[in-house]
């Protein structure tokens, strides 16, 4: 996927051999990125669930992806970014209030879309070609 991002000006997306979606790399994060990447670095493990609530402040849709000791992992969606230059300033000071190490925002790369898709079209797949068709027995008279 790096290579593409670098070497491609369109791309095409196929997903269990279907072409799900073609454009520029940029479009494609557009319309099928659904939102930012919040990644946080902690100092203090201590602080997390508070770190969490302040998050979920600034960010009330954002729902919380990954969590190890000491980073997290949150999808913002897009409508819940009035500006950039806003989201970054309440960053900020977050950062500073509760002692956070480091955190990136930025938008889901190719690969996290080509993943999206795929997840979305094997939940697809598995809706409609159900291996099993459950069916209620008959209830036998004793």
């Amino acid at each position: 996927m790096e290579e593409a991002e670098a070497v491609c000006d369109r791309v095409a997306i196929m997903v269990s051999g279907k072409l799900r979606c073609i454009g520029s790399i940029q479009q494609l994060k557009s319309k099928f990125g659904k939102g930012y990447l919040l990644e946080m670095k902690v100092k203090d493990s201590q602080k997390v669930e508070e770190i969490h609530q302040e998050i979920r402040r600034i960010f009330p849709q954002g729902d919380r992806q990954d969590r190890f000791s000491s980073l997290l992992c949150y999808k913002i969606p897009m409508d819940n970014v009035q500006s950039l230059s806003q989201a970054f300033s309440q960053l900020e000071e977050a950062k500073r209030v509760y002692d956070i190490e480091e955190y990136s925002f930025s938008q889901p790369t190719l690969e996290q879309v080509f993943l999206d898709l795929a997840k979305e079209q094997e939940r697809d797949d598995f809706d409609q070609d159900a291996m099993f068709k459950w069916r209620p027995l008959k209830s036998e008279s004793v």
